[in-house]
């Protein structure tokens, strides 16, 4: 199996800054890869832990090829496609790309589920895991 240490920051950080910061905690750490239902319930419910009013990057993006959602990996690449391991928990009508600048993916907003929003928007908080193979 595999264990998963998660950790939330409640700092403001753009998302490319959010993984920075995840990064710089050491090798193999990075933004949350949430790959199934418990994952997301737990990762949840760290953010909404912080208080109400959170909203939190995680590490799935579409920068490189819109529409195919996938991880961020810790050395920066692009992990494996977010929707082939497990269907997500969109929030409705999401994701939408709104202006055609939504590339990033946060949650605890629109009632905890997950939203598209522009990578450069600063979020009040962020989740960084370490996965132990």
């Amino acid at each position: 199996g595999v264990d998963v240490v998660y950790k939330v920051f409640a700092l403001s950080k753009t998302w490319y800054k959010a993984r920075d910061h995840c990064q710089s905690l050491g090798e193999g750490v990075t933004l949350a890869r949430i790959t199934c239902h418990n994952e997301m319930t737990f990762t949840r419910s760290l953010v909404t832990g912080l208080g109400s009013g959170y909203v939190a990057w995680n590490g799935g993006n579409d920068v490189s090829n819109e529409g195919t959602w996938v991880w961020a990996e810790a050395d920066g690449s692009n992990g494996p496609e977010i929707e082939r391991s497990w269907d997500i928990n969109w929030a409705g009508g999401q994701p939408d790309n709104a202006s055609g600048t939504e590339d990033c993916l946060e949650i605890n907003r629109f009632g905890m589920e997950f939203n598209d929003n522009q990578c450069y928007v600063t979020l009040n908080s962020f989740v960084c895991e370490k996965r132990f193979y």
